[in-house]
């Protein structure tokens, strides 16, 4: 499940501010959140110059490796904002490994049928 979220000027900024004050907090660098997140450095330079229009896999993923709410950034409808929020729920299940996408999938289906059912 990805669902790429769109900010808006005033939420990006926040977003980025959030961002330097979770590493700051940490003692992280850039180097440190890249080995930390998977993702690859530059990429993780890009994202903290403000290099990105939406919440993509590498932005999730460095939300998640720094214990932040990409929901609380979002614009939008309340529709909108309530996917976002139960992206971000499982999206926080989920170890990061290749080997745990089937067991996170594969729990959020179940849940699907019960909810069918009932």
């Amino acid at each position: 499940m990805h669902i790429r979220m769109k900010l808006t000027s005033q939420t990006k900024q926040l977003f980025l501010s959030d961002l330097q004050r979770h590493m700051q907090e940490r003692g992280w660098h850039v180097s440190r959140l890249a080995v930390e997140s998977g993702v690859h450095q530059s990429q993780v330079s890009r994202i903290l110059a403000g290099h990105f229009k939406t919440f993509g896999s590498n932005v999730m993923t460095i939300c998640i490796t720094l214990g932040m709410k990409p929901a609380t950034y979002a614009s939008g409808t309340r529709a909108e904002r309530d996917r976002q929020q139960i992206a971000d729920s499982a999206i926080s299940i989920w170890d990061g490994t290749h080997r745990d996408t089937p067991v996170v999938v594969s729990l959020l289906r179940e849940i699907a049928k019960l909810r069918k059912r009932g």
